[in-house]
């Protein structure tokens, strides 16, 4: 529930408000006949009684409606927007100002055959929400904010029978909303935006009549949020297939960064309770999808959990220093090959010394901090656009590869943690043209290399605590010998990987195939 509501509000202010915006001009009758023909264009039907007033226009008894059916199954529905009053006031020196009314109420209406139907009203509100447009026709400058914006569910209906409102509960708070917003006009629809976020906060709750008491319970928030992004869109828009909307031209990139995160679940079920507190202390990402790639980057600093039920006789507690992950993919066909790039990164993964005596009790084990990294990076040449059906179809495929991996770059790989460390790097090359060396895969050469420090002592450690069978150890330490040769100092293994331009796989100069 809680990621609907958000991407509900989200939606309505962040994209809403600045497309209703850029359509806005020097008079208020502009802006609200630009409004009316771009709902109108996405399917919206529009029915509103229009009054002029001086400088004012109120357009009154706004009642907006669409109707949506799932593409992919049976399921179909309605949105549907009541607005008392919309006023548009000529300010002078060509600006207009937007008066949007304190509660407009959104109704959500959904039929499935298999699912069932279901009916949610939702309460979109704000507090001193001004917006100010100005500039000229073909690049527009809009400037907005408010005290807070809020949505909460009003009523929620389930086959036919109201949930009472003790049963459940959904809500989403802004606070101190500033931001800015243009528009360009050129061959395609361009925006730039900046918003801040003094706060935001969201609770809700769950019971689900039965015999056993079952109820849940989450609340949060978010304090110090930034975004910035540019968007660009076609001039002709068809949202009933998004993904047409992405290769006819669209694009977004977004950065994003935020002071702190916290939140809080809790549940009953069947006698048994379960409490979770989590926390960050910040965090930054970017987001940026065209039909030619997704870039998706983020990072965070101290994270804490904490978990309390009643399975374990005491709490459990969890932090993490930092976090990072990065993704870049193509998405488009293509005759030469594009980088692509996949990282994770865990630094500092402590647990409770409770949480250690679970496995650990007598600490034989070091209890240093975790850590993981990885980083792989490389060119890869797709066939057929990701999101085709030919792309799918060939994955289902056996003997079919719908895209040519040219290299692949191991730029690092780190696992640290009870005493022992593991890294690695390394590179390889493909041919696309040899898929009998290695029977349905593309023919590697290259080379990787591993250091393992203190993988001995740590397996006699787990055999002290009774992790591991001593004869499981021995297999594992036969496997090593095979692989592996000693390096400079105490506890130390080096494995030196090669396949060769003929296919010959060698380890530390030993062939193996």
């Amino acid at each position: 529930m809680t990621s609907i509501l958000k991407s509900i509000l989200l939606a309505t202010f962040v994209i809403t408000l600045p497309s209703v915006k850029a359509l806005a001009d020097v008079t208020s009758q502009q802006v609200w006949d630009g409004l009316r023909t771009a709902m109108v264009a996405s399917g919206f039907k529009l029915r509103a009684s229009e009054t002029r007033n001086g400088t004012r226009l109120t357009i009154g008894d706004l009642q907006i409606n669409k109707r949506f059916q799932d593409p992919g199954g049976d399921a179909s529905g309605t949105i549907s927007l009541s607005v008392s009053s919309l006023q548009f006031l000529d300010k002078g020196n060509g600006k207009v100002n937007i008066v949007f009314p304190e509660k407009i109420p959104v109704i959500l209406r959904s039929n499935s055959p298999n699912d069932g139907a279901f009916e949610m009203q939702l309460n979109l509100t704000q507090r001193n929400l001004v917006i100010t447009a100005s500039g000229k026709p073909d690049e527009l400058r809009h400037d907005y904010a408010a005290e807070t914006v809020g949505l909460n569910l009003g009523k929620f209906v389930l086959d036919g029978t109201e949930v009472p409102g003790t049963d459940v509960l959904a809500e989403l708070d802004i606070y101190d909303i500033t931001g800015t917003s243009i528009r360009a006009l050129r061959t395609d629809r361009n925006y730039t935006q900046n918003l801040s976020i003094g706060r935001m906060s969201y609770q809700g709750s769950m019971s689900i009549p039965s015999a056993a008491e079952t109820r849940y319970n989450f609340s949060g928030q978010t304090t110090g949020l930034e975004f910035t992004g540019t968007t660009a869109l076609p001039v002709i828009l068809n949202w009933s297939d998004p993904l047409a909307v992405l290769t006819a031209g669209a694009s977004f990139d977004a950065d994003w960064r935020y002071d702190r995160a916290e939140g809080d679940m809790s549940s009953v079920q069947g006698g048994e309770k379960f409490q979770q507190s989590s926390e960050i202390t910040a965090g930054s990402g970017r987001l940026a999808l065209d039909k030619q790639r997704l870039l998706y980057k983020t990072k965070s600093a101290q994270s804490n959990l904490f978990l309390v039920m009643d399975a374990l006789p005491f709490p459990i507690s969890l932090s993490l220093a930092k976090a990072a992950a990065n993704v870049l993919l193509p998405l488009t066909a293509n005759p030469t090959a594009q980088p692509f790039n996949l990282g994770l990164s865990l630094s500092d993964f402590v647990m409770s010394d409770m949480m250690w005596a679970l496995f650990d009790y007598e600490e034989i084990l070091p209890r240093d901090s975790i850590s993981l990294g990885l980083e792989v990076s490389g060119k890869i040449k797709l066939v057929h656009d990701i999101f085709s059906p030919e792309f799918i179809e060939a994955l289902g495929q056996d003997n079919s590869i719908p895209f040519e991996l040219e290299h692949i770059d191991i730029g690092q790989l780190h696992l640290a943690g009870a005493g022992a460390a593991l890294e690695g790097a390394g590179r390889f090359e493909f041919d696309n043209s040899d898929f009998e060396t290695f029977e349905g895969l593309p023919r590697p050469m290259g080379r990787f290399e591993t250091e393992l420090k203190g993988g001995n002592r740590l397996l006699d450690r787990l055999i002290d605590i009774g992790l591991l069978p001593k004869s499981e150890a021995m297999a594992m330490r036969m496997m090593l010998s095979m692989f592996t040769v000693p390096g400079e100092g105490n506890d130390i293994l080096k494995m030196l990987l090669e396949v060769t331009q003929e296919g010959r796989i060698l380890s530390n100069g030993q062939r193996i195939r």
